[in-house]
């Protein structure tokens, strides 16, 4: 679909031009919430909402001749998703590593998610990727096996060791 019908599908109000809408951008929106740093799901699935609401009430403040209809929902969405980080950002300040069975600590730690995302990208590869596909975007072990083509015992032992480094690099620092 044109860009030129799903504006006017907006400006008139159709309730399909938001089905349409989502399934033209909806991946680039996903795109623009994530690098914003809007990690869990139910998050980005809101703040994809968020988006919708608003180029549907904006739509008629569109200016062809400032802009294409895909740059300005960009500019929403983009907009939209520093917002939504800005309003949520005090529930994210931190990030609980789940630590079950774990040499590294036998309780749950938080720690500011900024630090535990530096002191990952410290560790060796792979077990940096793994450490990170793990806790921050909170894959399942069999996804982050198969993803790096190694066995799924071999992801356990990996997770294990890299975070006895990572205890060693947050207790060096004094953030333990």
């Amino acid at each position: 679909m044109k860009e030129q019908d799903l504006y006017m599908m907006l400006i008139s109000k159709e309730q399909q031009a938001i089905t349409l809408l989502l399934s033209q951008y909806g991946g680039m929106f996903a795109h623009i919430v994530r690098n914003t740093g809007i990690i869990n799901q139910e998050d980005v699935e809101d703040c994809i909402s968020d988006i919708v609401y608003k180029i549907w009430k904006r739509a008629k403040k569109f200016n062809k001749e400032k802009a294409s209809f895909s740059t300005f929902i960009t500019l929403i969405a983009r907009g939209c998703a520093i917002d939504y980080v800005r309003k949520h950002k005090k529930h994210w300040h931190v990030l609980s590593l789940d630590i079950e069975n774990s040499a590294i600590l036998n309780k749950d730690i938080s720690i500011d998610y900024q630090i535990i995302v530096d002191k990952i990208n410290t560790l060796d590869p792979p077990d940096d990727q793994i450490l990170y596909q793990k806790y921050i975007l909170g894959e399942e072990v069999s996804y982050i096996a198969k993803s790096l083509d190694i066995s799924i015992d071999n992801v356990y032992k990996r997770i294990s060791r890299a975070k006895k480094m990572l205890q060693v690099h947050l207790t060096k620092e004094g953030i333990l």
